[in-house]
């Protein structure tokens, strides 16, 4: 089937990311609307 062995670096930050997901809720994700801002429709971005 797979390959036998030990994750690599990269492997074991993408498992430990999942798995860290499954303890967040969308609030830990959310940013207060007190810390954010709004621009005009028409502000032209430099």
């Amino acid at each position: 089937a797979g390959k036998g062995g030990e994750l690599t670096h990269d492997e074991t930050t993408i498992i430990s990311g999942a798995l860290d997901l499954t303890q967040k809720t969308a609030k830990d994700a959310m940013t207060p609307i007190a810390e954010t801002f709004s621009l005009d429709i028409n502000s032209k971005l430099d």
